[in-house]
């Protein structure tokens, strides 16, 4: 892979000075990703804040992939091709994005997904789609489940005490994934395990259940 341009470090530097100070920005955990080697970073989803602030908490260099819309804006597109960030329909997956996506993790780069594949309207974790659960299984990339909260309406949370906090779960290693089925069966699996994870540090059990079984 080329090297990240130093707009990626100087955005990512800036983000985390004004989260820190203006977002109480915390960070829990950041040793389970690990220092070397592919990794998927599958986290919730709440604001359109979420991207660059876990981009900040990462201890590593991460791609982005962002919805195709995006870089029809002359600004966002423009920063967006700039950081190498992967355009994805709404829809979900092509060829070509699961192509981009398992070059990045096979040249051992992280890759920051949110599997949900929607922001959560209450805050609620929803169902994760299987796309992380395939990319991993196929790369043999170390998945890090990760949880963050109250991105949404940063800014007012912070007047009221409120910190950002991005939890990183524990890891998925590769050496577990043959407890995984093989094919589509495994690639659920795998979603439902980052799930657990993600709801294994928010204490958020019962909705778990709600979206798994209903």
């Amino acid at each position: 892979m080329k090297r990240f341009p130093l707009l990626y470090f100087v955005g990512k530097f800036s983000i985390f000075i004004f989260a820190k100070l203006f977002l109480g920005l915390k960070v829990v955990n950041k040793h389970n990703i690990p220092s070397k080697g592919p990794f998927i970073i599958a986290s919730n989803h709440i604001s359109g804040f979420d991207p660059p602030l876990i981009g900040t908490a990462s201890p590593r260099v991460c791609h982005f992939m962002a919805k195709r819309e995006l870089f029809k804006n002359r600004f966002f597109g423009s920063i967006l091709r700039r950081v190498k960030a992967i355009p994805v329909n709404r829809s979900g997956f092509d060829k070509t994005v699961i192509e981009d996506a398992l070059n990045i993790l096979k040249a051992g780069e992280g890759l920051v997904l949110f599997p949900e594949g929607t922001r959560s309207r209450d805050g609620r974790l929803g169902r994760m789609k299987s796309g992380a659960g395939m990319l991993a299984l196929r790369s043999g990339a170390t998945v890090v489940p990760a949880h963050i909260e109250n991105s949404i309406r940063g800014l007012r949370n912070r007047l009221v005490g409120k910190n950002v906090i991005i939890t990183f779960a524990d890891p998925i290693r590769p050496e577990s994934f043959g407890m995984f089925s093989r094919g589509k069966d495994g690639y659920r699996e795998l979603a439902d395990e980052i799930r657990n994870r993600i709801s294994s540090v928010t204490g958020d059990h019962h909705e778990m259940e709600l979206a798994i079984n209903g």
